[in-house]
């Protein structure tokens, strides 16, 4: 069984600009490992029911996570780690599970029940990042990662 990366991300628009980034990164980490995208739709409410969007867009994400995924959250809060750490976890799913599912929330974050279900919680950025950051920084260390696994130079340390 070859090894799979998922990224689910919840996004309001698109951008061309990001779009031709996100396949450029899919066709470089596909040498590696199968990679899919699964986008949840924003749900559009007004910004004070804030709740009511979390919860309806966490549970759209909660329905994308593939079975037996170790699932790995994007959030600001969470864990800062070096990219040879980063390669290191990620190494160690891809082959103790095969299949490693990340998640960027939406504008608010994401329910209390999904960042309980998350095995990891990373933070790409001491910023705060929008979908489309989040996932080109994502995508960029998950490449960077199999450079640093297969010894291919790119990753100076």
């Amino acid at each position: 069984m070859k090894s799979a990366i998922q990224i689910i991300s919840v996004k309001s628009k698109k951008s061309a600009e990001f779009e031709s980034l996100f396949n450029l990164y899919e066709s470089k980490i596909t040498n590696f490992c199968d990679v899919k995208f699964d986008d949840i739709k924003s749900y559009e409410i007004d910004r004070d029911q804030k709740e009511i969007k979390i919860l309806k867009e966490s549970s759209a994400i909660e329905a994308k996570i593939e079975k037996g995924s170790y699932i790995i959250l994007c959030d600001e809060r969470g864990k800062n780690l070096k990219s040879l750490e980063f390669a290191k976890t990620l190494e160690e799913q891809l082959v103790v599970r095969k299949k490693v599912s990340f998640i960027i929330g939406g504008a608010f974050g994401v329910s209390d029940q999904l960042i309980n279900k998350a095995d990891l919680k990373i933070c790409l950025s001491p910023f705060v990042l929008n979908h489309l950051m989040a996932k080109a920084v994502l995508l960029e260390q998950i490449y960077r990662t199999f450079t640093i696994i297969k010894n291919i130079p790119y990753h100076n340390d």
